[in-house]
């Protein structure tokens, strides 16, 4: 059966019928202000321009990607006319997809593939991407000490004395970027190269490797080393970076799995946290326990280590409320690793006390 042709290019017109010259089509991922590029063609090789800017006979060629889009109309003058959402391409038809045409050598994996990048999860290389994980327990505001302080977990801010702010609303943090900007090095590991959309909602401006990327835009990069992104100056939530020339919607992680993607780089524990590294001892004697991390740390870790009063190098006696204990070796931690460290002690104290320290790792880029 023969189907009917879709209009090979589209046109617009005013509200008097009159081509509309000049006029510009916005295009948006559905339901958000986010640029979504369209196409000159079929191909899918050629970005159109975002706004389209209708020819002499109010047209343009307009070709979809796979996601759904918003449709911004405007005049010459950016004067709207209409804004039409959850468009998409011709859905496929009943009975379209027979078994012959899911035969072996018809199904390939660049026809399964997403725009290049992956079908689903773990596609954006931004951990903590809604910034809710704040494992230093920074707070809101807060002026920093020095240059490159880190804050939210992954987030550092670049220019000391400035700070970061943010707000909460239906589990979606949106952060204020100071000036300086704030940053975080994507490792080398985790990035494969070739085209990467930026995406994010708010009035900041990003870069990345120092190069400036607008929100929805594409960037180039080379395999295998780290990459840095920055936003500066204004608001953004739910910041993206993903393989391909699509931005797609933000990729909400379990807060468990998003806390253990931090933790490759940074854990703590605190004193009204839950804890891994407490244990006996005998009085007088030495005591030696292996304390593992939660997550395996990026390399070996820089530590930090209190007693619960917060002494620097010391434990507490448990056993016998006491603090500020010096251990048998002259410090709580001796060997480090990337899985984790091992405590000594021994002290005086009752026959058999109860140790803990509070401990800080931190393997950043």
């Amino acid at each position: 059966m023969a189907n009917l042709s879709p209009p090979p290019k589209l046109q617009f017109f005013d509200a008097n019928g009159v081509p509309l010259v000049g006029g510009k089509l916005y295009s948006y991922a559905a339901g958000t202000t986010t640029p979504l590029a369209t196409y000159t063609s079929s191909a899918e090789t050629t970005f159109n321009t975002n706004p389209i800017i209708l020819n002499s006979r109010g047209e343009a060629e307009v070709w979809l990607g796979s996601p759904l889009y918003k449709f911004k109309l405007t005049t010459a003058a950016d004067v709207e006319i209409w804004t039409v959402d959850n468009i998409g391409a011709a859905q496929i038809a009943d009975a379209a997809v027979t078994t012959a045409k899911l035969a072996d050598a018809a199904v390939t994996t660049a026809k399964l593939a997403f725009d290049g990048g992956a079908l689903s999860g773990m596609r954006n290389l931004i951990i903590n991407g809604n910034p809710v994980i704040n494992q230093r327990v920074y707070v809101s505001g807060t002026a920093t000490a020095g240059a490159n302080q880190y804050t939210l977990d992954r987030w550092r801010v670049v220019t000391s004395g400035q700070s970061v702010s943010w707000t909460d609303s239906a589990g979606i943090r949106t952060v204020t970027a100071p000036a300086g900007g704030m940053e975080q090095v994507i490792e080398a590991l985790n990035n494969l190269g070739g085209v990467h959309t930026l995406s994010w909602t708010g009035t900041a401006t990003a870069t990345v490797n120092g190069a400036s990327v607008a929100n929805g835009g594409q960037v180039t990069l080379t395999g295998n080393t780290d990459v840095t992104i920055r936003m500066l100056g204004g608001t953004w939530s739910q910041l993206q970076l993903e393989q391909g020339s699509i931005a797609t919607p933000f990729e909400r992680r379990q807060y468990g799995a998003e806390l253990a993607l931090c933790q490759r780089y940074y854990e703590a524990e605190t004193a009204g946290g839950p804890t891994n590294n407490d244990g006996l001892f005998s009085a007088g004697a030495a005591a030696t326990a292996f304390t593992a991390f939660n997550t395996t740390k990026r390399a070996t870790p820089t530590m930090t280590y209190t007693d619960l009063a917060l002494n620097a190098n010391r434990f507490s006696d448990l056993g016998g409320g006491v603090h500020n204990q010096v251990p048998t070796s002259g410090s709580p931690i001796s060997i480090i690793t990337a899985n984790g460290f091992f405590n000594d002690f021994g002290a005086s104290g009752s026959a058999l006390n109860r140790w803990r320290i509070l401990y800080a790792a931190s393997a950043e880029l």
